[in-house]
């Protein structure tokens, strides 16, 4: 390729180039500025030079121009071997002036990284055809003397670790087992992490996962997948089944699918519930939905959902049968395109304004969410002409309204929030405005409330990488800097208040990214644990450096439930011992009983587990999984709602707690009665009361108390979790000591109560559970108490287990979504959702599972109306839609994370509206895949996601879409990979879909070559360092 200097400019930009900043004219390179302002004088810009044969080798981002702030240039280098191949790929380095030779680049990037002689990543390929990598080593001279990630090919065989048993589903839907598969017939891969720890994937010819076998040691644990003969997948078999396939083991632990001549799942099974049963219409939506513990009310007890003629949810609730929705109990109500339900009941309030801009066609403008065992959240949207929510209007528990207005940058980031809030009692209004740096990035938020002073409440700084280097809380209540290793691991937090240092490989040894060792100083109280895990990354050991407040997890069953667990902790005045030694007896992953050997106590009723009774049955559960009774905590019964969400908490002393919801899972109201005492607690956003008196307001990093009006601020770990709070003057409020799964050990005034996780804790009755929003965790136990909503992403272990047993690394959760979006519902294509790509077990979906190393996934549901729809029609029913599903769209997610796009045709700028709501709402999308994109050239995104653009060059389909010049490029994508198809003319446009081995990167050289690429940067770039459920 010839390629010289190559522009991605608006027009008005070829006047402002700066020579100060000019490219290396002897290089081929594209320039690609983006706009922060609608002036055109302040711009991102970014250079990417290419070598002879078009290969991209180094990408500079570029010092800022046009402003009165000094910006680095950084700069990447990418080294191919003589195949054409990736090789070393360099970590950012800092570079003067904006190009530098390979040559000059090698020598001058280790000053970026501490002087340390490997700052890049290396792949080694196998010599074959196929060209697959072998040994992946991470950056850093450490992971390059013998760590890397090593990946062997290979077939099974009779050997103990090669072998794979065959099961089949019969034509009653039963399942068998048939001896093993032939010698030679599966391709296995076998991968070692950094520290030695093996896995197997076991596949079929056609691509689906037959068997995943984890190696601890020397014992295996095999998760096995069973498909019918439609390739639909019937069974999950998690490592507890261990090869019995009784019908008590499977209720107790399999997952098990049925499904209808559509290939539509219509009952599911998770282990040790009942049965979910699903209805569909003719457009295969879901109509209908019952569970099991729907099913015990009543056989008639149904969800039902209703839609509108372009497919969006307009209605859900509870009815009394599946045919209609007779005696229905509605529970979401959505409103769309304009303002007509205005003056309607709910809608009545003077805050609610019918908008005649116009603004809201195609968005939604209106919703009615029922409170369950409350009253209903009345919510009104308003956008501008970019379709950007600008104000949103919504009742509250307490009789009031809550307005929120934004206002936005030019890149759509949020300049000011101002938010009224009123109740019977109380009226106050906040104004948060948020400034940025050069670079676009967040770096001051200021607060104010009514009309008192502006208080700022955080300042971000970042290094030359762009990492945060610094944060400052309530301008000088606290300071804190933080640094890194050369993988950009947190390696330490500094501060006066909350010190906390971090080691991975330089204590005890360990390379996969787990934490071996870590230290902290809270407000001059020093502590520090060293850690070590099993060959799962799961904890075995956390030693306390003074032997006082140690925990150890003694034994787990081949799911991963703890079934024993030792703690120390404070015993007397000055004395410490064993308070905890616990033996836990399970019914499949439920609790039975827990028992505990010893009798001493934690002292001043300090954290530990409280054995009050000794029985065979001490703990219960419903037909959803929910645990209905918890003797040990004096608890008789615990109710549910159709969500799930606990209900009524009744104790034997006939003390209760009770909750209130909304039909979205928002917690209203929660009303603890302990004795001849009531206290109620209600959340109306971010302002909490206590009975009718507003008492605290939380914000981005703390909360304002609302009885004096001051700040306070949390000062957090690398997990989120609350260590020390300290006012605006700089006095420390409370400190808090954390057992590694989330007890608190010691702690000085229990001034407020987000602590582990930032998680609300409810130490009344003695419950002490901390609430993450979708269920209720107990740190005594170190499990949860109903089912993981997210559990079929983690086929492998129980769905009770606290992240993966691996709590020092990983939150609740670190999820990563992906979100199927279809085209046009034509050329091969009759419908959409999960069918449109074969079905939810199809090759190609669970190729995207495998491919991005995930497997939660979510498929939407869209008819085009308009053929030659444009792409901006698309892209704003893109974002309505992702607003109008959001709460399905996160379901199980929090903050950290993240999410990937399939998109086919249509469904291009459809994904990208998704996107940009997504993004708006502060979510992170790691990688887009846009399949044979209609209208490709017109095709932007939002910065940040890696983009695919992979495209079948002789579909005519989509040849349909394109302009005269015959371009299918999509002009911001990362990746360009094409492939000719060699189908019948029909079958074209969906060849990357049918054909099967999109994900297997087995084909042409130019195609592995780029999907190797990206799947290389998957794996270096997770957008968190742990990983959980």
């Amino acid at each position: 390729m010839n390629m010289k200097r190559i522009y991605l400019l608006y027009l008005l930009l070829l006047l402002q180039a700066t020579a100060g900043h000019a490219q290396d004219s002897s290089q081929n390179y594209i320039l690609t500025r983006t706009m922060l302002k609608s002036d055109t004088k302040s711009y991102l810009s970014k250079v990417v030079y290419y070598d002879g044969l078009g290969r991209p080798f180094q990408t500079v981002n570029k010092a800022i121009e046009n402003t009165n702030k000094k910006g680095v240039s950084l700069a990447t280098l990418q080294e191919y071997d003589a195949a054409g191949r990736e090789t070393k790929t360099w970590l950012p380095a800092v570079i003067t002036p904006d190009y530098l030779a390979p040559a000059s680049f090698k020598s001058s990037a280790p000053a970026s990284h501490g002087n340390d002689s490997r700052p890049y990543q290396e792949a080694v390929y196998e010599t074959s055809p196929q060209n697959r990598i072998v040994k992946q080593y991470g950056a850093g001279a450490d992971w390059h003397s013998g760590h890397p990630v090593a990946t062997e090919f290979m077939g099974n065989s009779a050997t103990a670790q090669l072998r794979c048993t065959r099961y089949k589903v019969t034509s009653a839907g039963a399942l068998e087992a048939s001896g093993d598969y032939a010698n030679g017939t599966l391709n296995v891969t076998r991968t070692t992490d950094e520290d030695g720890n093996m896995s197997y994937t076991f596949m079929d010819k056609i691509g689906r996962t037959l068997l995943e076998r984890r190696m601890n040691g020397s014992e295996a644990l095999d998760t096995y997948y069973v498909y019918d003969n439609y390739g639909n997948l019937c069974y999950v078999l998690p490592p507890a089944i261990n090869g019995n396939i009784s019908t008590d083991n499977l209720n107790l632990y399999a997952y098990q699918y049925n499904y209808d001549g559509c290939n539509r799942c219509i009952r599911k099974k998770l282990p040790g519930t009942q049965y979910i049963e699903y209805v569909y219409d003719n457009s295969d939506r879901l109509t209908f939905s019952q569970d099991g513990s729907q099913r015990a009310l009543s056989a008639q007890n149904w969800t039902y959902y209703k839609y509108d003629q372009l497919n969006r949810l307009t209605e859900q609730g509870l009815c009394t049968n599946k045919v209609t929705t007779s005696g229905t109990t509605v529970h979401i109500m959505n409103y769309y395109d304009s303002y007509s339900f205005i003056g309607t009941q709910g809608f009545t309030g003077s805050n609610f304004s019918t908008d005649t801009s116009g603004y809201g066609k195609g968005a939604l403008t209106g919703q009615m969410v029922a409170g369950i065992n409350g009253n209903p959240v009345w919510k009104a949207f308003y956008y501008d002409i970019r379709g950007r929510e600008v104000k949103r209007v919504e009742s509250n528990a307490m009789n009031g309204y809550d307005v929120t207005t934004t206002s936005y940058s030019f890149t759509n980031k949020p300049l000011t929030l101002t938010h009224v809030h009123t109740s019977g009692s109380k009226s106050l209004t906040e104004v948060h405005t948020y400034s940025y740096d050069y670079a676009d990035r967040l770096s001051k938020v200021q607060h104010k409330l009514d009309n008192n002073t502006i208080v700022t409440l955080a300042e971000y700084t970042y290094d030359d990488l762009g990492r945060m280097e610094q944060k400052k809380l309530g301008g000088t209540a606290h300071s804190s800097t933080y640094s890194y290793n050369i993988r950009s691991w947190l390696t330490g937090i500094t501060g006066s208040k909350f010190t906390q240092t971090l080691a991975y490989n330089n204590s005890t040894a360990g390379y996969n990214g787990n934490i071996t060792a870590m230290g902290w100083t809270a407000d001059g109280d020093s502590h520090s644990y060293t850690f070590t895990y099993d060959g799962l990354s799961r904890l075995l050991n956390a030693t306390h450096g003074a032997g006082r407040f140690t925990e150890k997890v003694t034994s787990y069953d081949k799911n991963g439930n703890i079934k024993g667990l030792q703690r120390y902790g404070q015993t007397g005045a000055s004395t410490y011992g064993l308070i905890d030694n616990l033996s836990y007896t399970l019914n499949g992953n439920q609790l039975n009983r827990v028992d505990d050997a010893v009798n001493a106590s934690a002292y001043n009723g300090g954290f530990e587990f409280k054995d009050a009774v000794k029985q065979a049955n001490e703990y219960a559960y419903d037909n959803n999984g929910n645990l209905t009774k918890d003797l040990n905590k004096g608890i008789e019964e615990i109710q549910y709602n159709s969500l799930n969400l606990p209900k009524l908490i009744k104790f034997k002393d006939q003390s209760t707690i009770t909750y209130t919801y909304a039909a979205d899972g928002t917690k209203l109201r929660v009303e603890h009665k302990i004795g001849s005492s009531t206290t109620r607690t209600t959340y109306c956003r971010n302002v909490i009361y206590e009975g009718s008196i507003a008492k605290y307001l939380l914000t981005e990093e703390g909360y304002v108390s609302l009885d004096n009006g001051e700040y306070y601020y949390y000062l957090k770990d690398h997990q989120g979790n609350n260590w020390v709070v300290v006012d605006q003057n700089s006095n420390v409020e409370e400190t808090n000591h954390y057992y590694p799964f989330g007890g608190v050990f010691t702690n000085t005034r229990n001034a407020q109560p987000y602590k582990y996780n930032g998680k609300e804790l409810d130490t009344k009755k003695g419950l002490n559970w901390y609430d993450y929003g979708a269920r209720m965790y107990d740190a005594a136990l170190g499990r949860w108490h109903v089912v993981d909503p997210l559990a079929e992403k983690y086929y492998s272990v129980s769905p009770y287990n606290y992240c993966m047993n691996n709590p020092v690394n990983a939150i609740d959760s670190n999820g990563e979504k992906i979100v199927f979006v279809n085209g046009f519902l034509g050329f091969g294509s009759p419908t959409g959702g999960s069918a449109y790509w074969g079905g939810t077990n199809s090759s190609f979906v669970r190729g995207a599972q495998a491919f991005l190393q995930d497997k939660s996934t979510y498929f939407a549901n869209i008819e085009y109306n308009y053929w030659r729809s444009s792409t901006f029609l698309r892209n704003l029913d893109g974002y309505n839609y992702a607003k109008e599903n959001y709460s399905q769209l996160i379901n199980g997610m929090n903050s950290k994370d993240v999410f990937h796009f399939v998109s086919h045709s249509m469904g291009g700028a459809f994904s990208e509206g998704m996107i940009r709501y997504l993004e708006e709402q502060g979510w992170t999308v790691n990688t887009v895949f846009h399949l044979n994109a209609w209208q490709p050239t017109e095709l932007y995104g939002v910065k940040g996601p890696l983009r695919v653009d992979a495209t079948i060059t002789n579909d005519w389909v989509q040849g349909l879409s394109l302009p005269i010049s015959g371009n299918r490029d999509i002009p911001n994508a990362d990746y360009k990979i094409r492939k000719k198809s060699t189908k019948e003319w029909k079958s074209i446009h969906r060849d990357l879909i049918d054909d099967g081995d999109f994900w297997n990167i087995n084909n042409e050289m130019s195609w592995n070559d780029a999907m190797s690429l990206i799947q290389k940067w998957i794996q270096q770039n997770p957008n968190i360092k742990v990983n959980g459920n």
